[in-house]
């Protein structure tokens, strides 16, 4: 993971001479009981939902400080930055843990005019999402009872986390850093 972000922060430099826009958007969602969670199974989301999201960021932002605009960087994380869930104990350690970077890194990147904010979105119609709705009865009854939970009453749409980050990444939002953006269908009002 490291490796590759830093190859495409290399390859957007060397394509269009800066950095301005860093998105992380890498993630995994194993959902295994407290109980039963190996510690290979916490080191293998842990590296790449925690580790890789902050080794990336810190990388694109030494790109950045060379920048004279600054730049952004957008970590995607989820409603779990804000909540728990059943069955994802170390799910919900690691976007913790990036909301938390988000906004250390939105301190210290705040003088070299690099802005740091998260996206939190919940449930979104991906194919993942698509096939456990069209699997088992069991796997439809979970995705039914979380869509309850989400008073606009439907999964999100990617297109509406995109628009999220077009905000959180143009001067639209340029007094906003270390901020995280809820994309929840009203999920946190609850």
């Amino acid at each position: 993971m490291d490796c590759k972000a830093r190859a495409a922060i290399a390859s957007c430099v060397a394509q269009f001479g800066k950095l301005d826009i860093w998105i992380n958007n890498a993630g995994i969602f194993p959902e295994i009981s407290t109980l039963d969670i190996t510690d290979a199974d916490y080191d293998r989301l842990m590296n790449l939902n925690q580790r890789g999201m902050f080794l990336a960021a810190r990388d694109a932002a030494r790109e950045m400080v060379c920048n004279p605009a600054g730049g952004v960087i957008i970590n995607i994380v989820s409603v779990s930055a804000l909540i728990a869930a059943t069955n994802s104990a170390h799910y919900v350690a690691g976007k913790h843990a990036i909301a938390g970077a988000t906004k250390a890194f939105a301190r210290d990147l705040a003088p070299h005019g690099i802005r740091v904010m998260a996206v939190a979105p919940t449930l979104i119609r991906t194919p993942g999402v698509e096939t456990g709705l069209a699997g088992s009865e069991e796997s439809r009854k979970a995705l039914e009872a979380f869509i309850d939970r989400i008073p606009l009453g439907r999964p999100g749409e990617p297109d509406e986390v995109a628009r999220s980050v077009f905000f959180a990444a143009s001067d639209l939002s340029a007094f906003m850093t270390g901020s995280m953006l809820l994309v929840d269908g009203g999920e946190l009002v609850w």
